[in-house]
């Protein structure tokens, strides 16, 4: 019963793991397919973070403006250009058809000629369901170039944010490990080193025993230090890459920050300036004598607000599918930088325990060629071996304990929750309060006919 159960659990934990739940299969396609199609456009938006040589970088602070009030006068205005910008821009939104069954066609893999080619037979895989809300927010607002309105560009940005931290990050976890490896590396030689003094002091033994003690014990505290020199050193990049890192996500998300803040102010803020237009306008119509003209300009006016609603919501939308791929490939990483680490562990301790077996075993059946006292040189032997299996498995082990960044960093640095979003829009409250004041104007008029 117990054991029936305790299978259950175990496959629960591997279903449930990075390897399995798609996870791994993701970043592998992010660094080699996702990230490598716009790596030009990435380049080009970064820049290496500061004077540092550890390969790390950062986003390049950009201009984010965004049109204002009388950029939109020309548009309504002008009926042939409003047509077009009706059309071919806010109706991508408007007139936006949502597929419910969104798969992709997959291949029969078979080596069946007659069966190969029958459609029937063919698989439906479905993408995954952040591509999906990608695909259809680009869709929706495909604008944001110099000339066209727009997204695309913070959406590059938030784009970015995710490519800087998959790649310093991912960079991170490497470094780390050749840290581990070069010491190991280190430590080897050192045991490799120390026979070799060990030796030497073996064959002064008989003629010269004061100086083989004094070769010994200089070579002992050489290589002591020496080990101590790659325990700081080695605990010293560790921290520079920690802090380097930390620098260069700080600085993207400040400079990512600045642009969110101001789009989505700048769009919050118009959406009133755009009733005010509305009340302007019937003012100037009724002066003018052509206040039959002014439920057209209250349409334009009121597609326009509810268009630049959708694209504060969808701002957030997009940021939300980013983050989440951010959240993931955090994890996916995570998972693979355990791994390595577990690997490291166990491989360098082994290997300098069969280095220091090694020269043991030799130092041991010179020792007993000559029929001297072999536990003088030994013992130090075994000293250094031991400190240094010790020592490559605590830096091992330190690859992946030592303080990693956590991915709140990230939104910590970007104040998500301090930033204004669609919730401050309120389009509905300033709609339904604009049609109580004509409804409460047309009363008035109704009220003022009657007398």
């Amino acid at each position: 019963m117990f054991e029936w159960f305790e299978n259950i659990k175990t496959f629960s934990m591997i279903r449930k793991s990075a390897l399995f739940d798609g996870t791994i299969s993701e970043f592998l396609n992010t660094l080699n397919t996702d990230e490598g199609a716009d790596l030009h456009r990435y380049d080009e938006m970064t820049e290496r973070q500061g004077e540092n040589k550890l390969d790390y970088i950062q986003m390049k602070i950009r201009d984010f403006r965004t049109r204002d009030v009388e950029n939109y006068v020309g548009l309504a205005n002008d009926p042939a250009r409003w047509e077009v910008f009706e059309r071919e821009v806010m109706d991508r939104y408007f007139n936006d058809h949502i597929d419910l069954f969104p798969f992709k066609p997959g291949k029969l893999q078979t080596t069946d000629p007659d069966r190969r080619n029958l459609p029937e037979l063919d698989f439906n895989n479905p993408a995954p369901f952040h591509y999906i809300q990608k695909e259809m927010i680009e869709r929706r607002f495909a604008g944001g170039e110099l000339n066209d309105i727009g997204e695309r560009d913070l959406r590059d940005a938030v784009s970015c944010l995710r490519y800087v931290f998959v790649r310093n990050f991912w960079h991170l976890v490497v470094s780390r490990r050749r840290i581990g490896l070069d010491a190991v590396l280190v430590l080897a030689l050192i045991i490799a080193g120390f026979l070799g003094i060990a030796l030497l002091a073996r064959s002064l033994q008989t003629d010269h025993g004061s100086l083989a003690k004094g070769v010994m014990g200089l070579g002992t505290a050489s290589a002591l230090a020496a080990m101590s020199a790659v325990w700081f050193n080695s605990r010293h990049m560790f921290r520079r890459h920690t802090a380097e890192y930390i620098t260069s996500i700080q600085a993207t998300c400040n400079s990512l920050s600045r642009a969110l803040n101001l789009r989505l102010q700048n769009l919050i803020l118009i959406i009133p300036l755009f009733f005010h237009k509305i009340d302007k306008s019937k003012m100037e119509l009724k002066n003018a004598g052509k206040l039959d003209d002014w439920p057209v300009d209250v349409k334009k006016w009121s597609k326009l607000a509810f268009w630049i609603d959708a694209r504060v919501e969808h701002i957030e939308l997009y940021m939300q599918v980013q983050m989440w791929r951010i959240r993931r490939m955090h994890f996916g990483m995570r998972w693979i930088g355990r791994k390595l680490s577990f690997i490291l562990q166990i491989m360098g301790p082994a290997t300098l325990a069969l280095g220091t077996s090694a020269a043991l075993y030799v130092l041991h059946a010179r020792g007993n060629d000559a029929g001297s006292q072999p536990w003088l040189l030994l013992g130090p032997m075994a000293l250094i071996g031991a400190l240094s299996i010790g020592l490559a498995f605590e830096l091992a082990r330190r690859t992946y304990t030592m303080h990693t960044p956590d991915i709140s960093v990230i939104e910590t640095t970007l104040k998500t929750k301090a930033m204004q979003g669609y919730r401050d829009v309120r389009l509905h409250e300033q709609f339904a309060t604009f049609l109580f004041q004509e409804k409460m104007n047309t009363l008035h008029e109704e009220d003022k006919h009657k007398r």
